[in-house]
Parts: structure tokens; sequence; C-alpha cells
């Protein structure tokens, strides 16, 4: 009988330290809530396929889904005479002047423009540099949410907040980042290779010209 007691009371001290050692279940856990997944900040397009050029300042004259038609304007001094050709896509640096030097020569400076067809690739992103105003139903502005920034600045590593094509309405100015296959020789490159990898939306011309491109733009053959 005290043997039968002993096992008794062993097995019931075994099992009180487990049952201490059990944690015990926390009233606020909310494991069964079930988590926002998080964003997928994603990749941006791969384009080592290419060279960049340079990035260059334009405005919309028209757009597609293979291309984008944009005017680039440049300085020309009024004198001398002769000089003040447009500048060449692939090789730009030419055109950088400093305002303040022309200024305290005097020199008078007229705007002159040119159209140029640059093709998109596959890869090519259009983007907006800074989001317009949000509103809500009763056209009052509210701030967008950490969601929408999240979902609208994917890919993170890319410039700027998702947009599309149809955004490249005429007026439209954008920054152009350009650029070329890298198969092509350097000596053998010409403004006919040029593509477009990124166009960033910085704002939109209020008064855009009214002529469709009265200089005939410089495209792919």
């Amino acid at each position: 009988m005290t043997r039968r007691m002993l096992q008794i009371g062993l097995c019931l001290a075994l099992g009180l330290g487990t049952l201490a050692a059990t944690p015990a279940a926390d009233p606020k856990s909310t494991d069964t809530v079930p988590k926002t997944p998080a964003v997928d900040k994603g990749k941006a397009p791969d384009f080592s396929g290419y060279v960049s050029v340079g990035t260059v300042m334009g405005e919309v004259m028209a757009a597609n889904e293979t291309s984008a038609t944009l005017r680039i304007y440049w300085p020309v001094a009024a004198q001398p005479k002769g000089r003040g050709g447009r500048p060449h896509l692939q090789n730009n640096s030419q055109t950088a002047m400093n305002p303040y030097s022309t200024r305290r020569q005097n020199i008078k400076v007229k705007w002159e423009h040119h159209d140029y067809e640059i093709p998109f690739v596959p890869e090519s992103l259009v983007r907006v540099k800074t989001l317009p105003p949000k509103t809500n139903a009763e056209g009052k502005k509210v701030s967008y949410t950490e969601k929408e920034l999240d979902e609208m600045k994917v890919p993170y590593s890319v410039p700027g907040y998702a947009a599309s094509k149809s955004d490249l309405t005429k007026g439209t100015v954008v920054e152009a980042y350009v650029i070329r296959d890298k198969s092509i020789s350097a000596d053998k490159v010409t403004e006919n290779d040029m593509r477009l990898r990124y166009l960033i939306i910085v704002g939109h011309d209020p008064n855009p010209p009214a002529d469709g491109g009265n200089t005939k733009p410089t495209k792919k053959n």
C-alpha cells in the first residue's frame, strides 16, 4: 500500500512540474490576426545590354507604345553668325554653356529647338518625379497612405513613382535617360541608335506648342 502511494505521488509531482514549465497563453497574442504582406520592392529592369548616354530635358510632342517625340531646346548666340547647330544626343556635352559668362559678355541668346523621335526598349519605364495631389470624393486634399506610396514607388531603385506611357500627353516635360546598345562600337554610334531608358515626368507646359512638330523629327530608319 505504501509503495502504491509513493508511485501515485511521484506521478503527481511530475505532472505538476510539466504544467509549471508550460508558458501561459498570452491574452494579448495576435497570432490569429493575419499579418499584412510586405510590399515587394521589386528589381529595376535589366539594362546590362546598354550603355548610358546621358540625360536631357525635353517636351513631349507625341508618344505611343513604341517611341516618344521630344522637343529639345538649346541656346544659340546671335553672333557670330554661322554657329549654333543643333545638339547631337550621343554627344550633347558640346551644348553646355555658362549663363553667367554669356551675360557678362553681353551676348544676345535665342532659343532653337529640334524634335527627336526616340524609341523605347522593352525595359523602358515612365515615372513621375512628384506625385500629384490626392483628393477624396468631396474634392478635398488628402494624404497618400503608406501602402499606396510603397506600391507606386516599386521598383525602389528607379527614380520617381509609377506612371504610364498614356501620361505622356503633348506638353509633358520630362527628363529623358538616353541609352544605346552596348554591342555597337563607340566609333560607329549614330543618333538613330539612341533609345529611352526612363522618362521621368517633371511637369506640364500649360501652353504647349501649337504645331505638331514643325521640325522633321530624328528617328531610326
